[in-house]
């Protein structure tokens, strides 16, 4: 394992669900880790979608999260995919106008407050509030047809 795998890895919290960068962070939560030879910054979950290979700056290719979580760099969240498929993803989960939750996400909220968890915890990781979440619990947002 390289210098740089190492440091990468030490800076991630693993668990079931997807593992979460815990260091430097861009503004919408995208993990950031130095690559001290080439002395730039570059984006964790691509970092881990390429393999530690340093993208070239005109990469066409993107990193995809399957889960929805700016700041999982769990290798099994992350597929390789075009600009197009990036752009087709984001048209996908807009579909119903401004959403910001998956139905991963959906289940997960219904799931943890069956278990006891409150609708301000939820709304908090969610990154929604606790009125959506509510919405959420109650089937009056995000009903399965």
């Amino acid at each position: 394992m390289t210098d740089l795998e190492m440091r990468f890895w030490s800076k991630v919290k693993v668990g079931d669900g997807c593992w979460i960068w815990t260091g430097a962070k861009t503004t919408k939560g995208y993990g950031l880790i130095r690559v001290p030879r080439t002395r730039r910054n570059f984006l964790a979950h691509r970092l881990v979608a390429f393999g530690f290979a340093i993208p070239v700056a005109t990469e066409t290719r993107c990193a995809l999260h399957s889960c929805d979580n700016a700041s999982c760099v769990r290798p099994s969240h992350l597929r390789l995919g075009t600009i197009a498929d990036n752009s087709a993803d984001m048209m996908e989960r807009e579909r119903h106008g401004r959403r910001r939750l998956t139905w991963h996400q959906v289940d997960c909220i219904r799931h943890l407050h069956g278990e006891g968890a409150s609708v301000s915890y939820l709304a908090r990781i969610s990154g929604v509030s606790d009125v959506m979440v509510g919405r959420v619990i109650n089937h009056k947002s995000w009903v399965r047809r």
